[in-house]
């Protein structure tokens, strides 16, 4: 699973070019991009995000930093791009703690870089390596909601939609037993989306997920 990327830019040009370099690096995908503070907002309120790259100065109205207050407030780490690296704007910007500073015009292997030592440092204690015959597949365990047993195979319900592999449940719970835990035969969950729980457990994602009368004594422990 790739770590997605919101890009905040107001240059169309800039904003483009960044995509294409972020879209050669395989741990990282541009889920969208905003040309303003409004639809930094909307989207922002609307979608989920791993990570962002924030133009300091959008033009006319509000600027990047008030976009970066909105991902703080959200949890969601940002990168700051600018074409000034003067001492007053980058340490304006340093107030809201960003990840990483670019100076524009982007290089390449900068991006590269930035975008690495947030992989390694911010993202690397969320992945979770599921083994699929020969191959390893990488989960962002933020983003997984629930897993499904479908004889050899599973389900994994995440952000993205569903994504079926060849791999046992247990996989899961072996792995990260505090964040995955089993309620069903079938079902593996994130503990940390849950919602509520009755008798059955509803996550943050809307899913309804059964529980079977072995597992129910544990709910109290796991809300």
């Amino acid at each position: 699973m790739k770590i997605q990327i919101l890009i905040v830019e107001d240059n169309a040009i800039v904003a483009e070019k960044t995509k294409l370099y972020i879209q050669e690096y395989e741990h990282f995908n541009v889920k969208d991009i905003a040309y303003n503070y409004s639809e930094a907002l909307e989207l922002i309120h609307r979608k989920e995000y791993d990570l962002a790259i924030v133009d300091i100065h959008l033009g006319r109205g509000k600027s990047g930093i008030e976009v970066a207050q909105l991902l703080k407030d959200k949890g969601v780490h940002f990168i700051y791009l600018t074409s000034y690296a003067d001492q007053e704007t980058i340490s304006s910007a340093a107030l809201l703690e960003p990840i990483g500073y670019l100076v524009k015009p982007i290089s390449k292997a900068n991006l590269f870089a930035n975008l690495e030592m947030a992989r390694l440092n911010f993202f690397g204690k969320d992945q979770i390596e599921i083994r699929e015959g020969k191959s390893t597949l990488y989960f962002l365990k933020s983003q997984v909601f629930y897993i499904k047993s479908s004889g050899n195979y599973c389900e994994v319900f995440d952000q993205e939609g569903a994504k079926v592999i060849r791999q046992k449940i247990t996989d899961w719970t072996d792995q990260d037993p505090k964040t995955f835990v089993r309620v069903h035969r079938s079902y593996v969950i994130n503990r940390n989306k849950i919602k509520a729980i009755g008798k059955e457990i509803t996550l943050v994602s809307g899913d309804i997920i059964p529980v079977s009368a072995g597992y129910r004594d544990h709910l109290k422990d796991w809300a």
